[in-house]
């Protein structure tokens, strides 16, 4: 005798064994004529997201949604366990644990921290991966963009302050070089006058008046 049921429209809370028993009852004594069981298995469903405190600060969540029994959840930093993080536990036909982990102030190093997760209804645990960046990019920008363009900008003002340095110096020289000297002594060319010179003779004669007298030029006949 072949036995089959099917089980519809499952939640996370019908976890458990099933059994279905066929028995024949018409004729005493009764008899089971088929025992089938099905046992239904909810695993946890882990997720890990990226939240704000109040204050605006990032945090991670992991969240695990699960059914009946005790839960294992532990915070991994780079292969360490964490114990800065808490926890609360909530009930709506399933339970949810949530826990929460405040990242620290912003660094130039990329770290990766995992949320663990242990449940009587795994074979192994399971384990989800979130890199900080991502929690401090959705917060504003990234501490890699902040640094490029704080980087930028101080090698244009030093371009800018060394330009301005490198004009200033040219226009004094030109300056220097278009003003002449100051309390510099001008001596004028020589001016070479013609005038001939006149000589007083005095005349031996008469009332011993004084004749003017220009000398006459002499002209050398050849013997």
């Amino acid at each position: 005798m072949e036995i089959s049921f099917e089980l519809l429209n499952l939640r996370i809370q019908d976890a458990g064994t099933y059994t279905c028993t066929v028995k024949r009852i018409a004729k005493p004594p009764e008899e089971d004529l088929g025992i089938e069981r099905v046992q239904v298995i909810v695993h946890p469903l882990l997720s890990l997201s990226c939240v704000k405190r109040p204050d605006g600060s990032p945090m991670i969540l992991c969240s695990v949604g699960f059914y009946h029994d005790s839960l294992e959840q532990l915070w991994i930093r780079d292969g360490d366990v964490l114990n800065s993080s808490y926890s609360n536990k909530s009930f709506n036909g399933f339970f949810n644990q949530k826990s929460y982990l405040t990242l620290p102030p912003q660094t130039f190093t990329d770290t990766i921290y995992s949320c663990w997760v242990n449940h009587s209804s795994l074979n192994k645990p399971l384990v989800a991966n979130l890199s900080s960046s991502v929690c401090y990019e959705r917060g504003g920008v990234t501490v890699n963009v902040v640094f490029i363009i704080s980087s930028v900008l101080t090698i244009f003002l030093i371009i800018t302050v060394m330009f301005i340095a490198v004009m200033c110096k040219c226009y004094r020289r030109a300056g220097r070089r278009s003003v002449s000297p100051v309390g510099g002594s001008f001596t004028p060319e020589p001016v070479l006058h013609a005038h001939l010179q006149s000589e007083m003779l005095y005349s031996t004669l008469g009332n011993h008046h004084p004749v003017p007298c220009s000398p006459v030029g002499v002209r050398l006949s050849p013997q």
